[in-house]
């Protein structure tokens, strides 16, 4: 093992580095990729980059990095995992529970539904207001009204008799409809993204950094599992 030894990694490293400079987390990210220890091995482990067990700022880099395709991207994800490291718990428990709140605009279009008068001639049950939701890139907006309608039924409020709720201003629905209460998007990510960037923090960074999560076959899923790789990097480099 060579510290510093980094002639045949230094191409890689370099191009990484710019990537983050390009991305929308330059602003966070580019202080803690500048106080990275690089350990460059000369000889192979299986592993192609792999970040210190202890959490601190030291990627190890191996040989077999320089030949995968992908070698950018690998070690996007042991940037991503150190991340999520130093985001402690918090950081941590929104990763594990995919932690989310919903968007004014999710609220507004689930209000505006429950209250259409005209779907009120149309439907008899709450289901059948998802029929009038957008088919396809919304399914986290589903998912809010989803999460809005359950909290009426829970309280035994049908679809008829809601027509003059403030879903706003009433009880089991305000706290959640002004956005104070999260959410979970471990149905729609596991559904929706590959399988590493729903399982693993460094996977979902190295996608949003190198392509903006355009792997996530849904694009309302994209936009808030963006937010939360953002909210977890602002924990992280948080000075």
């Amino acid at each position: 093992m060579h510290r510093m030894d980094m002639s045949s990694y230094k191409e890689i490293i370099t191009d990484v580095g710019k990537l983050i400079e390009k991305s929308e987390l330059a602003e966070l990210l580019t202080k803690l990729w500048k106080k990275i220890e690089w350990v460059a091995h000369q000889k192979a482990n299986g592993d192609e980059a792999t970040l210190s067990a202890e959490g601190n700022a030291t990627i190890h880099l191996f040989p077999a990095l320089m030949e995968n395709a992908k070698a950018g991207e690998l070690v996007l994800r042991e940037f991503g995992r150190l991340i999520l490291f130093r985001s402690d718990k918090n950081g941590q428990a929104i990763w594990e529970k995919k932690l989310d709140v919903p968007t004014e605009a999710a609220i507004a279009l689930a209000v505006s539904k429950l209250g259409d008068a005209t779907l009120r001639q149309k439907c008899n049950e709450f289901k059948d207001v998802l029929d009038y939701y957008p088919e396809r890139g919304h399914s986290v907006e589903r998912l809010v009204y989803i999460n809005i309608v359950n909290a009426l039924l829970a309280n035994n409020l049908s679809y008829g008799d809601s027509v003059n709720a403030d879903l706003r201003e009433w009880g089991p629905c305000a706290e959640y409809c002004a956005r104070k209460k999260y959410h979970s998007l471990i149905p729609l990510t596991s559904a929706y993204a590959p399988a590493n960037i729903h399982q693993d923090f460094g996977s979902a960074l190295a996608a949003l950094i190198v392509d903006n999560l355009t792997q996530v076959r849904d694009k309302s899923v994209a936009f808030a599992l963006r937010g939360i790789v953002q909210r977890i990097a602002k924990l992280a480099c948080a000075d």
